[in-house]
């Protein structure tokens, strides 16, 4: 995986460039919609099938095969690659265009942040009020049991938030899904989540 539109182009720019002929592009990277289209028309031309598969999941979850993956493309290349994406943990339903696995992964994303701050503000008020945060936490394991937020949750009621792609990540991706190029939220946010976060809002 790599980090942005802007690796993940250079790279796809030189594997076209080699001709791709009978090939299948897998990418797990969190991309824009807009760049999965692209990237989906450069493979094509080049003779190959592009196929988007981003995931979900920490370095930990990676190596313990527990990724959460959502795979979208032509039928007949996404049948031959599930089982490699299975191998990486569990499989979301396959979108038939690439790009919507990307729109998913966002709205995932989209979800996962607005968890987190709501997690700050009920660990501002169980704080405020004495509760201890263990307390809020066997609340959270008994309601909300996915591991990603029970993981979100203990990360940051230990204030351990340094490892794996941690929340740089997410609000990247937030900003993303909230721009008016991207236009995922069009008719949901009035100006984009970034700007409503900075300006308090949010």
């Amino acid at each position: 995986m790599l980090a942005d539109d802007v690796a993940c182009g250079s790279v796809l720019q030189q594997l076209c460039s080699c001709g791709l002929k009978n090939k299948i592009i897998v990418n797990h990277s969190t991309n824009t919609p807009d760049f999965a289209r692209s990237a989906t028309t450069q493979v094509t031309a080049a003779g190959g099938v592009y196929i988007s598969a981003p995931v979900w999941g920490r370095p930990d979850a990676a190596a313990a095969a527990k990724l959460i993956v959502v795979p979208a493309g032509p039928a007949d290349a996404a049948r031959r690659v599930l089982p490699f994406l299975a191998a990486h943990g569990r499989l979301l339903p396959t979108q038939d265009v690439p790009f919507k696995a990307n729109v998913m992964k966002l709205t995932g994303n989209f979800m996962l942040f607005g968890f987190v701050n709501t997690m700050c503000e009920a660990l501002t008020l169980s704080d405020k009020n004495d509760i201890p945060r263990d307390d809020i936490l066997a609340f959270i394991e008994a309601f909300f049991p996915a591991p990603s937020i029970q993981g979100y949750a203990k990360r940051m009621a230990t204030e351990s938030l340094d490892a794996g792609a941690g929340f740089t990540g997410k609000y990247s991706a937030v900003g993303v899904a909230g721009s008016t190029d991207c236009c995922l939220l069009d008719g949901c946010l009035s100006e984009p989540w970034s700007t409503q976060w900075d300006s308090g809002v949010a």
